[in-house]
């Protein structure tokens, strides 16, 4: 029976990337901002310069800044991308999908996102991103099967203009426990929300749009939620959609990372990027991939010597990534014995048990 929610081959998708790209983010925020945007390398630039910079740095790709976008028409766009040799990174999504909208603002975002939509896959930008908040944020707050509810509905409405222009939106999930300690436990008056990969992937199941809805990995936020391989290698490459590169700080335990103190990959030592990384090359994502690494000490450096770290910080952690042998208890295909003591005749006499049981009650024999 075909998959009624498969994704297609990602040369049947025009425009979606071939290989990881190498991103620079410097067109919508500095830092964290509370309007829609795609991540912060700490700086911010106008578009034609972010550019430029991304040529001189030697990065694939830029993100778009959507207000150029619409200032000036995708047809610029594509005339900056063409002159400066870059491919197209990816651009802010502008829907809160969780309920810090109501209903009303919603419909007023959506309305947006369906004029945004055609002039940013115009200029080649079919990668779409936005974090969903691990807690609610109505009142009276959500539960989570009510929650789930509502963001299955929004994505379900999200996924018909996604199909329509072969856009995918990368949904990151926020791992540091903090903000649900705080936010999200029903003895303070408050609910939980979506916080690990297993959450972003059924809430696009449950929507019906697993081809154009996907993860927005950041290598801080899965450290904070486990930071386990294991979660990663089983993962089709289109669930994939959005990569970024970081490191969480060492003055604290997993459980008390904050979400504002991660530096470029590989400073710390703490979070495992380049093991991260090497994953989703052994299975064949095909993503842009940026450093959004929220520390201070950017903020009094000079923007190309800020870009030109965070590039070689990206550089060393592609490197140390295609260098990694993954652990044959990892990636083999040797066989799993889950009861190393099995007596002899075992799996017979379960055979036999099971069939009693379904002729005791009248099941038909499995086919």
């Amino acid at each position: 029976m075909a998959s009624t929610t498969g994704a297609p081959p990602l040369t049947a998708a025009k425009g979606w990337p071939t290989k990881l790209l190498k991103t620079l983010n410097v067109t919508d925020s500095d830092w964290d901002v509370p309007w829609p945007h795609i991540g912060t390398l700490g700086k911010q630039l106008p578009f034609s310069e972010a550019c430029a910079m991304a040529e001189k740095h030697g990065y694939d790709a830029v993100h778009l800044d959507v207000d150029f976008l619409l200032e000036h028409g995708p047809g610029r766009v594509r005339e900056l991308l063409d002159a400066h040799g870059l491919e197209p990174g990816g651009w802010r999504f502008p829907c809160h999908l969780h309920d810090l909208s109501d209903d009303e603002f919603f419909e007023k975002e959506f309305a947006q996102f369906v004029r945004e939509a055609p002039l940013a896959a115009a200029a080649g930008y079919k990668t779409t991103s936005f974090h969903l908040l691990p807690w609610s944020n109505a009142t009276p707050k959500n539960r989570f099967a009510d929650h789930f509810a509502l963001v299955a509905a929004r994505l379900r409405r999200v996924g018909e203009v996604l199909r329509e222009h072969d856009i995918r939106l990368a949904l990151e999930f926020l791992g540091p426990y903090g903000n649900r300690r705080v936010h999200g436990r029903p003895s303070r008056g408050g609910h939980d929300f979506v916080h690990t990969i297993e959450g972003i992937r059924c809430l696009a199941a449950a929507a019906g749009v697993s081809s154009h809805v996907g993860l927005k990995l950041d290598v801080h936020h899965w450290h904070c939620t486990g930071g386990m391989l294991e979660e990663l290698i089983c993962l089709e490459p289109h669930e994939v959609v959005l990569v970024e590169l970081n490191d969480s700080t060492a003055s604290c335990s997993r459980r008390a990372q904050p979400e504002f103190d991660r530096d470029v990959p590989g400073r710390n030592g703490v979070s495992d990027a380049a093991g991260m990384l090497a994953v989703l090359m052994h299975i064949g994502v095909t993503c842009p991939v940026h450093v959004e690494s929220f520390t201070r000490r950017f903020e009094d450096m000079d923007t190309d010597e800020a870009i030109r770290e965070q590039k070689a910080a990206m550089d060393r952690t592609f490197a140390a990534a295609a260098a990694r042998v993954l652990p044959a208890d990892l990636i083999g295909d040797q066989p799993h014995i889950n009861d190393p003591h099995e007596p002899a005749g075992w799996e017979e006499r379960m055979a036999r048990e099971l069939s009693e049981y379904r002729h005791r009650h009248g099941l038909a024999a499995a086919c």
